[in-house]
């Protein structure tokens, strides 16, 4: 019922009066009642407790005995002062939000039996600059690291096959990350915003490329998706502004809502005979040459269509084979849109070039056009 009633006549028993700033009962440490700075939990504790030193804001570092094993959710949330923290090795639990907002921890190595990362646990530790993550941890949870703005980089071992939701979402300060060979599933979002990501490699182990994953990520210039991948989400490439490549494999065969949008970098995208569609906002908000010469014209929305216009003309002059009536659709569109694609045409050369050799340009329109 009433926490801080229950918690006064449980400290009021006599057997916890005597014990000064920490209430543990049974080897746990149910509270920390104490003032703050450098503290040093008790020998012989085993446990500590659901947000047993939740914001201790004065908290500066904590010493915690070897003889600890597990570390509850929210044990330490919110204490923004703690600098330093030495988990012991033989610690095989550590809970929920255990570290959230503990603004001021710079690093810390999680021990040997720690075999999951549970969600929130380092979420918002904005001075973090290195963590350790044990060969045994097989998932890192729901924004586990999120808004760890300090941590350049992190090497997540090869034992982890899940990547949840949010999981390094507004890591600002990460430039690279190696996602493990056999890692199954990535998140929504598990690297959302991530500004200073460059360089990420994807396995092979990876069937679909989840919604937002790498949303946001402004500093990745370039991806390769592997051939095991099927389908792009939706919004998993959205606002990468610095993206100038990416080789989308054959295997693909469902590309999601905006997985594109906002990427302005894109000069030219090759669409893989496996896609049959591209989705109206896939590429919206940025416009570059569209390879795909089995799609016709009629198979992409108005936005796209200039798009592959430019890179059905790269083809048609590069004497690539293609369909006679996707070919004769694709001229008939050209001539059909002349003069409204004659601004595209002075950018693109080999669009303006079809139009000259498929006498699609009087001689009239010549000097304005080179106007």
């Amino acid at each position: 019922g009433n926490t801080n009633l229950s918690w006064k006549l449980f400290s009021d028993t006599p057997w916890l009066k005597n014990l000064g700033e920490f209430a543990v009962v049974n080897h746990i440490l149910l509270k920390y009642q104490g003032v703050g700075g450098d503290v040093t939990i008790p020998e012989g504790v085993t446990k500590i407790e659901d947000e047993a030193f939740m914001n201790c804001t004065s908290l500066t570092s904590v010493a915690i005995p070897e003889s600890v094993t597990e570390i509850e959710t929210g044990a330490f949330k919110g204490c923004k002062g703690l600098t330093s923290v030495t988990i012991p090795k033989d610690v095989v639990e550590i809970g929920s939000s255990a570290f959230s907002g503990c603004m001021s921890l710079t690093s810390v190595t999680i021990p040997e039996d720690v075999t999951k990362i549970h969600r929130h646990t380092f979420y918002g530790c904005t001075s973090l600059t290195s963590v350790t993550i044990p060969e045994d941890v097989t998932k890192i949870e729901d924004e586990a690291f999120m808004n760890c703005t300090s941590l350049t980089s992190v090497a997540i071992p090869e034992s982890v096959i899940k990547i949840e939701t949010g999981a390094f979402q507004g890591c600002t300060g990460l430039t690279s990350v190696a996602i493990p060979e056999n890692v199954m599933e990535i998140g929504k979002g598990a690297f959302k915003g991530c500004t200073g990501l460059t360089s990420v490699v994807i396995p092979e182990s990876i069937i679909k490329i989840g919604d937002s994953v790498f949303e946001g990520c402004t500093g990745l210039t370039s991806v390769a998706i592997p051939e095991s991948v099927i389908e792009i989400g939706k919004g998993a490439f959205k606002g990468c502004t610095g993206l100038t490549s990416v080789v989308i494999p054959e295997s693909i065969i469902k590309i999601g809502d905006s997985a594109f949008k906002g990427c302005t970098g894109l000069a030219s995208v090759t669409i893989p005979k496996s896609v049959k569609k591209i989705g109206k906002s896939v590429l919206s908000d940025c416009y570059p040459v569209l390879i795909a010469p089995h799609i016709p014209i009629s198979g992409f929305d108005a936005m796209n269509k200039p798009g592959a216009c430019a890179g059905f003309a790269k083809l048609y002059f590069e004497k690539a084979e293609l369909d006679e009536e996707i070919k004769a659709d694709y001229l008939k569109y050209i001539k059909g849109k002349k003069k409204q694609f004659y601004p595209l045409a002075v950018e693109h050369e080999a669009l303006l070039q079809l139009m000259f050799a498929e006498k699609m340009i009087p001689r009239k329109d010549i000097d304005p056009l080179l106007e």
